[in-house]
Formats: C-alpha cells, structure tokens, sequence
C-alpha cells in the first residue's frame, strides 16, 4: 500500500450516516428497509429486508440508496464489524436506508464505488477495525467520527478501475461455483419434496422422536478465547449455522477452557448426528448436521440441539425440519422484546411428519452420494477463495497493478 497515497476515509466519502429510524414490522407492506440481514451474506439481499408499512417516500427521500451506495455494519458482534454490500439498483425500485447500517456514498472524483468495496473487503481495511471498536456486553461498535479517520490507498482513476476488473473477473468464478453448489442444495430439497409428499405421513412432535433436546451454555467471557491451546475446546455461536445446514467457519471459532467444557458446560457437548438450530436472535432458522470432525465441540446459549432416536434418521430430521411449510409458521411463534427467541418448549412440541425408516434410507443415501459431489466442488471453491484473498491483499498493497500495468 506504500506505492500509492493513502487517505481518510472522511476525504473521499463526504456523505457517511446511519439509517432512518423507523419502527420495522412483520408485514411485508410499503417500501422495503435495510436491516443488519439484508447484508448478512456479504451481498445485498432483497429477501432480508424489514417493512413498517411506509407508502410515501417523499419523508425519507434523503435515506433513499443511490446505485453504488455502500452499506458497512457498524453495530454488531465483533466477527462482524465492517462488513459491507454494494447496492447496485435494479431498475425502478425503492429501498430506505434503515438502522444499524451505516451508509458510504463515494466522491466519485476520486474512488470508484466498487474499487472502495473491494477494499473493505480486504485484510488491509478489516484490520483497522479493531483500533475503533468499542466492546459492550451484549455487541460491540464503531462511531462515524472514528471511520472517517481510518486510511486507504488512492491509486489514480484508471488504476483503480483495472484492480476492480481484476477482482470482478475472480469473484465471477467463485460466484460460479457457489451456484453449482447451490444447485445441488436445491437438488436434495427437491428430492426431500417429491419422496415426502406433505399430509402424506403423520405428525409428530419432536419430543416424541428425539432423546435429547436442550440448548447450550454461555460460559464466562474469560473462560472464551480466540487462541487454540493443547487444553481447549471449539466454541460454535450463530454465525457458524447456515440455511444449508452445515457448519461454517468465514473466521477462526472461539475456544473454551478444557475445565470448563467438561465442569460447566457438559450438557453444551455436541455429538455426530447432532441436529443444530439457533433459537436466539435475527435470522432465527440456521442449522447444522454434527460430523465426526465437531464431536464433542461445544455450543452457546442461542443454539439448540436436537438428538434423534432409532425411528427418525438424523438427515431426515434436519431436511424436515428447514422444510418452509414446517419452519416458517415455527418462527412467526418466535416472541422477545430486545431479542426475538423460540423456547425449549416450542422446540419440543414443533411437529413433522414422520416416513417410514426405510423411506428415510433411500433419501439418506441420496444425500450421500450427492455429498460426494458437493464436497469436491466445495475444495474446488475453497482453493479459489484462498486465490482471490492472496489476490486481493497483492492489489491493495500495489504488488500487482502499479502505473496502470499488470
């Protein structure tokens, strides 16, 4: 980054604020509004946004989002922090800024929108971050005031515009095999969907299919450390689920003390076959299937377990139980104030329909074989993601376009 100028953020985005307060609700009435999910995957996501029935705009014009508008989470968990969206406009549509997200509209002078979301997205800009937090209980945040004081490189106009078309072209292949694993997710539901015809089989509540519900534990914040040691225990929270039901890891997971895994959190343990859901907190419905390669991790409080007896396969669980006509009427039931939630109670008594267990084999098997697949596609994306973060670091730090040259 030595080859270029470095500058303020304040410098070359004049217009940096946070979103219109608005009181969100669940009727999808009015003009859709931003919320910390609607850029939750990195992207802008048209189905995550919040509503309070707002019919004219003319009172929030000046929160409206311009094309090339970036959005950055300022208010969040520390893993979090800085992650942006670049809103690109699709035709005639309306979208208010809302709260919790803060909004950065470039100098167009100076920076390329899309050459500055790149470089949020780098090691060089994540770094900051920490030199501006400030850590509460319950989440941690950065003001406005201390963003605009942190430094990017400032490459002329054309530079920037060649480093951007380098990374669009890598970003391009990894979105490419995203969708070929997104295929195949889609594959298993459809195949989930044309085995188990709906009304078909009875119902029934998972209390009375599971041995084993119950939900983890939140140790002492020093008993929780980022550094593995020769005595300590992975430590999975929400952001490790997703929708597709396997673990994630976008960072490092947490670790806890071997002292306390075994003494204060013993009933926290996870083990292979495990069904995993976030009952806690905006979006509730992440899962995650339990391999062989997180026995005996350990969860927080936001998550719930789900262990299945003979008569219901663990795979079959987790696909009954993302099924939209099973989970979304389960999630309208969610309550909370500060913090939406869903109770071991609701849990225990949420109903599926139960198939024969042979039934239940074929779609495993199904599922297995499709994994093999999946999971060659799913080294092949690793392998471009280490490319294009090697790649992004080269860019940022002039290694690889320096005086409009490759």
């Amino acid at each position: 980054m030595g080859k270029w100028e470095m500058v303020r953020l304040g410098d070359v985005f004049p217009y940096i604020r946070n979103g219109a307060s608005i009181q969100q609700n669940k009727n999808v009435i009015g003009y859709p509004i931003t919320r910390i999910e609607t850029i939750a995957n990195g992207t802008i996501n048209r189905d995550k946004m919040g509503y309070a029935g707002i019919e004219e705009i003319k009172p929030y014009s000046a929160y409206v989002l311009q094309d090339g508008d970036i959005l950055m989470s300022h208010i969040n968990s520390v893993s979090h922090l800085g992650k942006v969206a670049i809103y690109n406009k699709q035709q005639d549509e309306t979208l208010i800024h809302g709260m919790n997200l803060l909004n950065l509209r470039a100098d167009c002078n100076h920076v390329e929108s899309l050459f500055a979301y790149y470089f949020f997205t780098s090691h060089n800009f994540k770094k900051q971050i920490p030199n501006i937090t400030k850590n509460s209980v319950n989440q941690s945040s950065f003001n406005i005031t201390a963003l605009k004081e942190l430094q990017m490189p400032l490459p002329p106009l054309d530079v920037q515009k060649r480093i951007t078309d380098v990374l669009d072209c890598a970003a391009a292949l990894i979105e490419k095999r995203k969708a070929q694993i997104a295929k195949l997710d889609l594959l298993v539901k459809s195949q989930f969907a044309e085995m188990f015809v709906e009304g078909k089989y009875p119902m029934v509540k998972l209390e009375d299919i599971c041995g084993f519900i119950t939900k983890g534990t939140t140790p002492p914040t020093n008993k929780l450390h980022s550094i593995p040691t020769e005595s300590s225990i992975p430590y999975l929270k929400v952001y490790n689920l997703s929708d597709s039901g396997e673990l994630h890891f976008w960072e490092e997971p947490q670790y806890v003390d071997i002292e306390s895994h075994n003494a204060l959190l013993v009933r926290s343990k996870i083990y292979p076959d495990d069904v995993l859901m976030n009952i806690v907190g905006l979006p509730l419905g992440k899962f995650a299937l339990v391999t062989n390669d997180f026995a005996e991790w350990n969860i927080n409080q936001a998550i719930a377990i789900f262990r299945s007896k003979e008569k219901v396969l663990p795979i079959y669980l987790l696909n009954a139980m993302m099924r939209p006509n099973v989970l979304r009427p389960f999630l309208d039931k969610a309550v909370g104030i500060r913090q939406i939630n869903l109770s071991l109670t609701q849990c225990r008594k949420l109903e599926i329909p139960l198939p024969p267990l042979d039934l239940q084999q074929q779609f495993a098997d199904f599922v297995r074989t499709l994994s093999r697949s999946r999971k060659e596609m799913q080294l092949g994306l690793d392998k471009l993601e280490l490319l294009y973060t090697s790649l992004i670091q080269k860019c940022f730090a002039g290694e690889l376009i320096h005086d409009g040259k490759l």
